[in-house]
């Protein structure tokens, strides 16, 4: 598997892999697959935060030295692509997208200004490729990127049963509320550079 950043002639395999994903997954109708696109047109996108998963046998097929005749033999990252090489177009345009995160900018509101923060949303991985480590393998790439941008915090809903091993805790054990319609327990935030929001005091809103 690699993992590189999204660019634009990813973005119709995007929306249809999301879609799908969420059409399979536990949960109620959601239109993720529209979220990607409001987020992706929105002042808070970062393009070097966005990133898509492919196979191994894509790999080796744009010039990747990873050549395995199961592309799934192994759920590790067996490489990693740039955003330039992503843009550069040294890969294969046919290979099918496996997986997508996308990491956007939002705020915490303080009595006093904002404060930058990212949220995680949406994660997903095509149904046949399920418990094989590529989810994870996904945020803890995002993650890295966004550490290494400097980025210091994350927030996002979801199951905490899974989200905590990569290191997010509910967003009640900070000084941080927020307003939308969600169980207290699925907002969650993960500090980048730990005790970063120590003696920040404020709200955030979430889609």
């Amino acid at each position: 598997m690699i993992i590189r950043n999204e660019n634009p002639a990813d973005y119709n395999k995007i929306h249809a892999l999301v879609k799908s994903a969420f059409q399979t997954a536990e949960l109620p109708p959601s239109g993720e697959e529209d979220f990607v696109l409001r987020l992706r047109a929105g002042s808070g996108y970062v393009p070097e935060l966005a990133f898509v998963a492919e196979t191994a046998v894509a790999a080796s097929r744009s010039g990747g030295a990873n050549k395995r005749s199961s592309p799934m033999a192994r759920s590790s990252v067996g490489r990693i692509a740039s955003l330039e090489e992503a843009r550069s177009g040294s890969r294969n345009d046919s290979a099918p997208l496996i997986g997508h995160i996308m990491l956007t900018k939002t705020y915490i509101t303080t009595a006093a200004d904002k404060v930058e923060a990212l949220l995680l949303a949406p994660l997903c991985v095509a149904l046949e490729y399920r418990n094989k480590g590529i989810g994870a393998a996904l945020i803890k790439h995002a993650l890295q990127k966004a550490k290494e941008q400097d980025y210091k915090v994350v927030f996002l809903v979801g199951n905490p049963n899974y989200y905590k091993k990569f290191g997010f805790a509910p967003i009640s054990s900070t000084n941080i509320t927020y307003t939308m319609d969600y169980p207290p327990e699925v907002v969650q935030v993960c500090e980048l550079e730990p005790g970063f929001l120590s003696n920040i005091i404020g709200s955030i809103t979430i889609e």
